[in-house]
C-alpha cells in the first residue's frame, strides 16, 4: 500500500484490498485500494476509491498524493483510464 493511501484513509481499518471507511452515522462501506502504484508513481493517480458515485453522482477517490477529491464522472474515467495504462491493465 502506498503512503498516500495509508494517510488518505488512516481512520479506516484496512483489510486486504480492502478499506472499510466510516462515515459519520452510517454503515461502514468498503473503499477499493488499487494496486500497482508506489510512493514514487505520478500523484494524479488513483489509489483509492469509493464502491460506487454518490447521490450527486460525482466519486471519491484518492489520489497518490494524497489529496482526496469528489470527482465528476468525466474525471473519474480519465483518472481510471490513466491508471489502467500506467499499471498495464
Amino acid at each position: 500500500m502506498t503512503l498516500a493511501a495509508a494517510q488518505i484513509f488512516a481512520e479506516g481499518i484496512v483489510a486486504d484490498t480492502r478499506i472499510f471507511y466510516y462515515r459519520q452515522e452510517q454503515n461502514p462501506e468498503t473503499y477499493i485500494y488499487l494496486h500497482g502504484l508506489s510512493d514514487s508513481s505520478p500523484g494524479d493517480l488513483p489509489v483509492v476509491i469509493a464502491p460506487r458515485a454518490e447521490p450527486d453522482g460525482r466519486w471519491i477517490m484518492g489520489l497518490n498524493d494524497g489529496s482526496v477529491l469528489a470527482a465528476k464522472p468525466e474525471y473519474f474515467a480519465e483518472r481510471m483510464q490513466a491508471w489502467r495504462e500506467f499499471v498495464g491493465r
